[in-house]
């Protein structure tokens, strides 16, 4: 599908238009079953100051293990060959990203344990212009993300960044907190440790800046965005957990 089809399947940016282009959803545990709220989170201005690391898209940036050339998404799951592909779009500073997290996170490990999808997570940065004060805290997540790639724990690295988002958007995350972060997913972070060291020196600044590149160039225009085959998932596959899953192996 190209870009300008991804694009025109979104919805508008209104919270009160049907037809609104970013959507998010929060699931609410009620006895079994979740429902589903829907939250509009747009993207905001990209001629924003950021205060903090900054990176510009660099097609000869080192990648982390696991990361394709060509999207640029981290795979965290392999299929067979023909399987179907999801791709998650996310910024870990999106309070949109946390609620879908708390959703369908145990959808997604579900899926990446059951090795019958490529799943890809695609970090992105936009936020960063828009919370200044947060010294850059979606560009530096994601690379801390790419640091646990390296380390073999990018899935439970992605979930502890979600656990610990900040309570108050923009707050940011601290250097201090995404080493800890490490510690708590597996990773060795005394001294002067790979890890440690990926973080201190931004390794994977620029894929950051390509992954939310190739975001931007193919249509993606909010997030939480989920692509199942290159198509948004349909709305249907947000009722509940179950239903995320059943929808993913089904396919489109």
């Amino acid at each position: 599908m190209s870009a300008a089809q991804r694009s025109k399947s979104k919805n508008t940016t209104s919270a009160a238009d049907k037809k609104a282009k970013l959507i998010s959803y929060v699931g609410i545990a009620v006895v079994a079953s979740i429902v589903i709220g829907i939250l509009t989170f747009a993207f905001l201005n990209k001629n924003s100051v950021t205060e903090g690391p900054v990176a510009n898209p660099n097609p000869d940036a080192v990648l982390p293990k696991g990361v394709d050339p060509v999207s640029f998404g981290l795979k965290v799951a392999s299929g067979p060959a023909g399987a179907n592909t999801l791709q998650i779009f996310e910024d870990f500073q999106c309070p949109a990203c946390g609620s879908f997290e708390a959703s369908f996170g145990s959808a997604i490990q579900e899926i990446i344990d059951g090795n019958q999808i490529n799943v890809f997570f695609h970090p992105m940065n936009f936020l960063d212009k828009n919370l200044p004060g947060s010294n850059s805290s979606s560009l530096r997540s994601a690379n801390a993300l790419g640091c646990a790639a390296d380390a073999g724990q990018a899935v439970n690295y992605h979930k502890a960044l979600f656990a610990n988002q900040p309570q108050n958007e923009g707050d940011g995350y601290s250097d201090t907190i995404l080493l800890a972060l490490g510690m708590a997913a597996g990773i060795p972070t005394d001294g002067a440790t790979p890890f440690s060291k990926c973080l201190q020196d931004g390794k994977y600044y620029e894929w950051v800046a390509n992954s939310n590149e190739y975001a931007f160039a193919n249509g993606v225009e909010g997030t939480p965005t989920v692509w199942l085959n290159g198509i948004p998932l349909p709305d249907s596959a947000y009722q509940s957990p179950d239903a995320f899953v059943a929808a993913v192996l089904k396919g489109n």
